[in-house]
């Protein structure tokens, strides 16, 4: 595919570009492949082949919030097009960021990135939902509905946690106190994030929504232990890394709050996982590693073993 979008970007013409470079693979994700546009500038050139019609308006999504962030904690995105007249795929274009993905969370790191997520935060929107917010608004009830109908009668100990947990995010739903909302990354894990050392930039946003920020938290202290391998933050984490957001953040409720995103963000990830254990053969081909199966059972019992011991109590 490399010839391919070199000869598209030199057909279009872009300003932005360098006039001359080379292509490269440099990744594959679940659904978005990325391609080093690599000359005097470089840039990313993410493309999205899976057949998903939504999946693939995810790309558009994502440039719409990148387009819209604080300097300096996402790659700015320069084109997007999803309609598939100019390109055979949805494909966007954005600035390319040095940086690794980190494989642990040091002590620097956590402090790093809750300066960031403090300064994401920042901003206030008066509705939740999709970017940049409507009349309806983000609820969990729905977000969990595919796998809830998905899983229901397959496993008797998911079945009991679910119906607990129903309530537990009905009453989260309708009785939110919040009167603002602030623009979460919904997914932050060691594998989005690029670091240096010096500079923390996250990457892959196309399930950013404006809710609750404390739901970022959450996914911090859960998602790289049920997805990459690492440890379950300690206590003496969680609270450093909680002291750094508040002080930068000035929103010590995050801490009340965090007692009900936790549980949900464990549970939909918990259900995620094993949609995807009960699916794996429509798990797609390029990322279907015994690697990658072997740390959804892991992170599938992490979740487990989390659920059967909260009591979902209001």
């Amino acid at each position: 595919m490399e010839e391919q979008i070199k000869s598209f970007l030199i057909k279009k013409n872009f300003s932005f570009l360098p006039k001359h470079f080379d292509v490269k693979l440099i990744g594959n994700g679940a659904y978005n492949t990325n391609f080093l546009i690599d000359g005097e500038k470089r840039f990313v050139f993410r493309v999205n082949t899976h057949t998903d019609q939504v999946a693939g308006k995810g790309l558009d999504n994502e440039h719409t919030i990148l387009t819209s962030l604080p300097k300096g904690i996402a790659p700015k995105s320069f084109y997007v097009d999803v309609s598939k007249m100019e390109f055979p795929f949805p494909f966007r274009i954005e600035e390319f960021k040095e940086g690794s993905c980190p494989t642990h969370f040091s002590k620097k790191l956590l402090g790093t990135l809750a300066k960031t997520l403090a300064l994401l935060h920042q901003k206030k929107f008066r509705l939740s939902g999709t970017f940049p917010g409507n009349t309806e608004g983000f609820r969990f009830e729905n977000f969990m509905r595919p796998f809830l109908e998905q899983l229901k009668g397959k496993d008797k100990n998911i079945d009991k946690i679910i119906e607990k947990a129903k309530l537990f995010v009905k009453y989260y739903d309708k009785q939110n106190p919040l009167t603002s909302f602030s623009l979460i990354h919904f997914d932050i894990h060691l594998h989005n994030m690029l670091y240096d050392q010096k500079n923390l930039t996250l990457v892959d946003w196309e399930y950013a929504e404006i809710g609750d920020s404390a739901i970022d938290i959450a996914t911090v202290f859960w998602y790289s232990p049920m997805f990459d391998y690492s440890p379950i933050f300690s206590e003496k984490e969680r609270v450093f890394f909680l002291e750094r957001y508040i002080e930068a953040s000035e929103n010590p409720e995050i801490v009340s709050r965090l007692k009900i995103a936790e549980p949900i963000i464990v549970l939909i990830q918990t259900l995620w996982l094993k949609a995807q254990l009960d699916n794996i053969d429509q798990i797609p081909s390029h990322i279907r590693t015994e690697d990658r199966i072997q740390r959804y059972r892991k992170g599938f019992e992490i979740g487990l073993n989390f659920l059967r011991k909260h009591d979902f109590s209001f």
